[in-house]
């Protein structure tokens, strides 16, 4: 049965995955836009005191690395427990069969979604170099 599905579902499996991985970097690409937009004035403000846009990337986009790192080794545990403990609800239905995730499925899926995200953090750069250093002042008066 397994194979059936496999052969008859598989080519849409994969554009699922996808699907998942473009939503995710949508979601992330949202999520640091907040972040910059709500320290705009602060990244004006570090641009007068004369950093470059290198180092304020540094200081707002570092820490945001390490976070999405984080969060994706510690969801994609998560979400197998999560559909291992449906498939478990599943067995009592007739033609179940197990869930499986292979460590290079998962390996698969957090890479996937670094690698979105360092697109995201490429536009993330672009939009920090277009604060202008005279945002903060704009915003004060």
């Amino acid at each position: 049965m397994a194979k059936q599905l496999d052969h008859s579902m598989g080519a849409y499996m994969s554009y699922f995955q996808y699907l998942c991985v473009v939503c995710a970097v949508i979601l992330l690409y949202l999520l640091t836009k907040l972040i910059i937009e709500r320290n705009e004035n602060v990244i004006s403000m570090t641009k007068i005191l004369g950093y470059s846009t290198k180092e304020i990337s540094k200081i707002i986009i570092g820490p945001t690395i390490i976070v999405v790192l984080i969060v994706c080794i510690v969801m994609s545990f998560v979400s197998e427990w999560l559909m291992a403990y449906i498939w478990k609800m599943m067995q009592t239905m007739d033609g179940w069969f197990a869930f499986f995730l292979s460590a290079n499925g998962k390996l698969r899926m957090i890479l996937l979604v670094f690698v979105g995200y360092l697109f995201v953090m490429m536009l993330d750069i672009q939009r920090i170099h277009k604060i202008t250093m005279d945002t903060v002042l704009k915003n004060n008066s």
